[in-house]
Parts: C-alpha cells; sequence; structure tokens
C-alpha cells in the first residue's frame, strides 16, 4: 500500500467545516418548523429553541409534554 502523506489536520478541518454547514441548516430548518434543535456539548444535552433560547435537557423536558406511551393492550 502506498503512504499518500495526508495531512490530516486538513481533513479534520475541512470535515468541522462540512459538519457546521449542516448543523447550521438543520438549525434554520428546525428553526422554521418550530421544533428545537438538540446539542450535545462536553457531555451534557442542550436544546436551541426556536426562538433562540438554550435550555438544558431537564429544563427542555420539564416544559414540555412529554407524550404518553402507547402500551400493547391499548393497540
Amino acid at each position: 500500500m502506498k503512504n499518500h502523506n495526508l495531512d490530516i489536520s486538513f481533513l479534520k478541518k475541512k470535515a468541522r467545516r462540512i459538519a457546521s454547514r449542516i448543523f447550521f441548516e438543520i438549525l434554520e430548518e428546525n428553526k422554521k418548523l418550530g421544533i428545537a434543535t438538540p446539542v450535545g456539548i462536553a457531555g451534557k444535552i442542550y436544546f436551541i429553541m426556536p426562538d433562540g433560547k438554550i435550555l438544558t435537557e431537564e429544563e427542555y423536558l420539564k416544559n414540555k409534554e412529554v407524550p404518553k406511551r402507547i402500551t400493547e393492550k391499548e393497540v
């Protein structure tokens, strides 16, 4: 096999640019739809709300109506 001596740092920067562009497209689409966008930062989950507020997972779940799960008996 040939060693092409690829510059890994260049590839990492390129991947980060692509990922950030995709993330902002998703963020904008979710904003249009009126839904929160989950984001993982340093092992914690945060939600970016359509109005721009940032909530922790606990705050988000406390304020959100969690739908009731359907059991097999109800089906």
